[in-house]
C-alpha cells in the first residue's frame, strides 16, 4: 500500500469505532484492538480536552464528571514499525461514557468512550 492508501485506511477504520483508542500508558484487559494496516500495527492514541476553557483532561475523575458535551478528543495513531510515523486523525466529539472499572469510589481506572469524528 502506498501511505495515501494506509492513511485513507486508518481514517476509514477509525471512523467505524472498533479499535481500542488509548489515553494509555500500557495496553489494558479490552475485547477492541489496535488496527493493523499492510502489516503494520498502528497504536491508537488520544488526548481529551475541555473545550470550554481549552484545558487537556489529564485524569479519569476528570473525564468520568465533566459534561460529555465539553469533551473533545484529539485522535492519532502511531505506526509499531519502522519507518516510524505519527498521523494525525482528526478531532472527535463523545456519543457516550461508560465507567468499566475503579482504583476507588473516586477514581475511575478505565472508561469506555463512544466517539464520533467531527465532520
Amino acid at each position: 500500500m502506498t501511505f495515501t492508501e494506509t492513511l485513507t485506511k486508518l481514517y476509514e477504520e477509525t471512523e467505524n469505532a472498533k479499535f481500542d483508542v488509548g489515553f494509555r500508558r500500557s495496553c489494558v484487559n479490552s475485547p477492541y484492538r489496535d488496527p493493523i494496516i499492510d502489516d503494520t500495527v498502528f497504536m491508537l492514541c488520544a488526548d481529551a480536552y475541555n473545550k470550554k476553557n481549552s484545558t487537556r483532561i489529564n485524569c479519569t475523575a476528570n473525564l468520568s464528571r465533566i459534561s460529555l458535551d465539553d469533551v473533545e478528543i484529539d485522535l492519532r495513531a502511531q505506526s509499531g514499525t519502522f519507518p516510524f510515523c505519527t498521523v494525525d486523525l482528526g478531532r472527535f466529539k463523545v456519543n457516550t461514557r461508560e465507567v468499566i472499572e475503579h482504583y476507588n469510589e473516586y477514581y475511575p481506572s478505565r472508561i469506555h468512550l463512544d466517539i464520533s469524528r467531527i465532520h
